[in-house]
């Protein structure tokens, strides 16, 4: 009788140790929840943004708002988390002088977010027109992302160029028509 009581409680010592592992693993491979309260209708359009988007975009000049350009493409993916990675498909760039972009989102208001990407750029190159050259840096793209239903939003907002030391050398404007991709 007594091996057999002893038995049991190793075997609940060994379930809880178990227990325990499993709820740490759990815990870990959980994304973290923000400690402020959500409303159902901010959440809703928080999970209206998460996903892929085939995004068209449009240079533009700042003062004016005319197209500069050709519009191109770009791939962007809204992370549950806040995260964003973009994918420019812009011909102005050598081959692999840009980097993906990488970068952060948040909710502004009700269908209204504001994102920013920074990408490496990996080499100079010369101006060859249309093309405008650019310098070993970074760019920062900045933009309000305004949902228009449940497949599509619009975008606005700025793209800043950096040289190595982190100095601007050219800025520019930019808008933005977006697809879900499904």
């Amino acid at each position: 009788m007594e091996s057999m009581g002893t038995q049991t409680k190793e075997s609940r010592r060994a379930l809880a140790g178990f227990a325990g592992i499993a709820l740490l693993a759990l815990a870990l491979a959980t994304p973290p929840v923000h400690a402020e309260a959500v409303s159902a209708t901010e959440e809703s359009s928080v999970a209206r943004i998460v996903g892929v988007w085939r995004v068209t975009v449009t240079l533009r000049d700042c003062d004016t708002g005319a197209p500069v350009g050709p519009p191109f493409r770009s791939l962007v993916t809204f992370e549950r988390d806040g995260m964003v990675r973009e994918t420019a498909g812009a011909l102005a760039f050598a081959p692999n002088q840009r980097s993906d972009g990488h970068g952060t989102w948040r909710q502004m208001g009700q269908g209204s977010f504001r994102q920013r990407t920074i990408s490496l750029l990996r080499f100079t190159t010369e101006p060859q027109p249309p093309a405008p050259g650019f310098q070993a840096g970074w760019q920062v793209i900045d933009h309000t992302v305004t949902l228009v239903d449940k497949d599509h939003f619009t975008s606005e907002g700025g793209v800043a160029f950096y040289d190595a030391q982190g100095e601007l050398y050219r800025s520019g404007c930019s808008t933005a028509e977006a697809l879900r991709f499904r």
